[in-house]
């Protein structure tokens, strides 16, 4: 069977400004949004099902620019 190389995960630049901003654990980040532990976790781990209202509790809760969220959702298209 041939080699099939690993899709790469989408929008991983918006995973790569929560971790820049020491949101770089699932609880990290359900302490942001309010939400499970496992909750934050597969979000980190699929940030593409972020939805609105939790990148802007992120930015308002997380004190992450939003700036730099837009730049990485931007990058992700």
């Amino acid at each position: 069977m041939p080699y099939l190389k690993p899709d790469e995960i989408p929008f991983a630049s918006v995973a790569s400004v929560l971790r820049k901003n020491n949101i770089d654990s699932g609880r990290k980040l359900a302490d942001v949004m309010f939400c499970s532990d496992y909750t934050g976790l597969s979000r980190l781990k699929s940030p593409q099902d972020l939805s609105l209202c939790e990148l802007r509790m992120i930015h308002r809760n997380g004190h992450v620019p939003i700036e730099e969220l837009c730049a990485a959702i931007r990058e992700g298209l």
